[in-house]
């Protein structure tokens, strides 16, 4: 116990709200995202002791999260790395990593836009991603798997 004791750190920096989900940054060890009951997301950089929110949340709690490739709606960003979320309204949000300022790309409309849907698309439960599959389960009891980057 003792061991344990000693380099525990509990963080807290402006989290009001139960943490539903923690994912670490597969690159960057010090980058750990979370997604709140209240539908936020937001990004805690261990070394600088700061916490960012994201301007985009969802209307549910936040149950998913994963790094993963990012859509072509970021071209900018050079690891081509974003923070995929999934809350339980059934919506994927792509978050850019260092902007969370700026709007996250609705990925449900992406994936509709790229697929060319016939219909409308089950709501989405949970996301991952492998070095270039997406995986996404839906309320419908069945799992998408989609290439990047063309979903």
């Amino acid at each position: 116990k003792q061991w344990y004791q000693r380099r525990v750190r509990e963080i807290w920096n402006g989290v009001r709200t139960k943490v539903m989900v923690v994912r670490w940054h597969p690159e960057k060890e010090h980058i750990l995202a979370f997604g709140t009951e209240e539908g936020r997301v937001g990004i805690y950089d261990v070394n600088g002791d700061t916490t960012h929110i994201s301007s985009t949340y969802h209307e549910k709690s936040v149950y998913a999260l994963s790094w993963g490739y990012v859509p072509t709606k970021f071209p900018d960003d050079p690891l081509k790395r974003g923070l995929y979320s999934c809350g339980g309204e059934g919506t994927i949000l792509c978050h850019r990593h260092k902007e969370l300022s700026k709007p996250a790309v609705n990925v449900n409309s992406y994936l509709a836009a790229e697929n060319k849907y016939k219909s409308l698309p089950p709501g989405r439960t949970a996301v991952d991603w492998s070095k270039t599959l997406l995986a996404v389960g839906c309320n419908t009891g069945c799992i998408e798997v989609f290439r990047a980057p063309n979903f």
